[in-house]
């Protein structure tokens, strides 16, 4: 009897065993799945934070250029028209 009662949980214990194994070569895969979907997101996160980098740059490269434009612009303005003479 005992050893029908031995026999009985080790095919149990092996049946759970076989079965448990496929749930976590399924969970593995899963988890691997996750995985690389965090990693692809993570790199268009950083990429979108390059391009957004290089856009502010550009941007701040352009509004300076464009300052020292108007800076420039009041003295050749006033050196290129000749004064009128007054009658």
């Amino acid at each position: 009897m005992k050893q029908i009662l031995v026999i009985a949980a080790a095919v149990t214990l092996v049946g759970l065993w076989g079965c448990q194994k496929q749930e976590t070569a399924e969970e593995r895969n899963a988890q691997v799945e996750r995985e690389v979907q965090n990693r692809l997101e993570a790199e268009h996160q950083a990429q979108q934070q390059q391009d957004l980098a290089q856009r502010e740059a550009d941007l701040k490269a352009r509004e300076n250029a464009a300052a020292q434009d108007r800076a420039a612009e009041p003295a050749s303005v006033a050196t290129a028209v000749p004064a009128r003479p007054r009658r």
